[in-house]
């Protein structure tokens, strides 16, 4: 279902469950001048990224949970892996550059503490295509959390895991 609200710079997306191989999102936006300069600057900076490794379980900020010491920044990728088989609670709004499920060996969720909490997903740039979320796992991803995009961006699923979403997606 998508909803755009009477004179609103944003469309809303809400998701009870879409299951796909690639998606590619981008951002309906009315200043001619801010598409341009977003093709203008591009999405390069966001290549220098972290992949920063889920590692725990519960809350998405709490630093044991990754394994840099501190939670993905917003040109970080969010790694869940094969040592991630559990759900990341986000208990604070946050940005990260893109959401990478990989190899994990069993269903991993994200979920929300409240729907006041917003994960943004700003874009990596890779071989010349900006990712917002990956699942090249053979496992299922839950995203049951608000999610905003920063960017356009492509979503991929070509793990057979699929991507579940069970949120309100912004689309900036």
């Amino acid at each position: 279902i998508i909803d755009r609200a009477e004179n609103s710079h944003y469309l809303a997306l809400r998701c009870d469950v879409i299951f796909f191989r690639r998606l590619c999102f981008t951002p309906m936006r009315r200043s001619a001048k801010l598409a341009i300069a977003t093709i203008a600057l591009g999405w390069g900076a966001l290549s220098a990224r972290a992949q920063v490794v889920w590692t725990g379980s519960g809350n998405w900020t709490k630093a044991a949970n990754w394994s840099t010491g501190a939670p993905p920044g917003a040109a970080d990728s969010a790694v869940f892996n094969g040592t991630s088989n559990s759900t990341s609670k986000v208990n604070a709004s946050a940005t990260v550059g893109e959401i990478d499920f990989t190899n994990a060996s069993g269903a991993v969720t994200i979920s929300s503490g409240s729907s006041s909490y917003t994960l943004t997903l700003n874009g990596v740039a890779s071989g010349g295509t900006t990712y917002g979320i990956e699942n090249d796992s053979s496992s299922a991803a839950t995203i049951k959390s608000a999610l905003a995009l920063g960017g356009s961006q492509t979503w991929e699923s070509d793990g057979g895991g699929g991507i579940i979403f069970k949120s309100t997606i912004d689309l900036g």
